[in-house]
């Protein structure tokens, strides 16, 4: 049996709030939860594209976004939806913002696994993208 380290524990620890937390959410509502898992994504994102240094993770970013084109396009017209589009002259077309980008730690690689970081947040931006094609399924019921 493998013993854990302290950060892997931590990290087991915070995974399972994450699942909690999402999962509460969803449990309110359907709408609550895609919510959440847009924000997310969102985040996720702006994270692999500010730390994608290389050719390929660059590569690897574009095809992510190529392939996740629609739902992309969905996730922006509810950010519009719910914040408005901005009013300044700059403002571009794109779903992850400067402030999204500002907010962002670019991860020193000497100190970090980047390259590791990168590839499971793909992989998580994944499992999100199967969530919200899911929920498409969901219609809104009013309750009396």
């Amino acid at each position: 049996m493998t013993r854990l380290t302290h950060d892997g524990r931590r990290q087991n620890q915070v995974a399972a709030l994450i699942r909690t937390l999402f999962l509460k959410r969803f449990e309110s509502s359907a709408y609550a939860f895609q919510s959440s898992c847009e924000t997310l994504l969102l985040k996720l994102l702006a994270f692999v594209e500010e730390n994608s240094e290389t050719e390929s993770e660059k590569k690897r970013v574009d095809r992510w976004r190529r392939q996740h084109e629609e739902l992309l396009g969905l996730v922006h017209e509810h950010q519009l939806d719910l914040f408005g589009e901005a009013n300044d002259e700059d403002y571009e077309d794109d779903i992850i913002t400067d402030e999204m980008r500002e907010s962002v730690d670019k991860l020193p690689r000497e100190d970090y696994d980047v390259e590791e970081m990168l590839n499971e947040t793909v992989l998580d931006l994944d499992q999100i993208a199967m969530f919200l094609q899911e929920l498409r399924q969901f219609k809104a019921v009013k309750r009396r």
